[in-house]
């Protein structure tokens, strides 16, 4: 997680649009993204993805 906000963060001073983190499924791991990088975080739908 720490790796995955560090580098969302540095794409966002980059000038990046979005983030993609495909095989992020738990739903404290997303949370953790979108309260800590500022860019729309895009999933990839898996059937053991979090509802919230």
């Amino acid at each position: 997680m720490g790796e995955s906000i560090a580098r969302g963060n540095l794409y966002a001073e980059a000038g990046a649009d979005g983030l993609f983190l495909p095989g992020l499924q738990q739903s404290d791991h997303i949370r953790a993204i979108v309260n800590d990088v500022s860019l729309p975080l895009n999933l990839m739908v898996w059937p053991e993805l979090a509802d919230a």
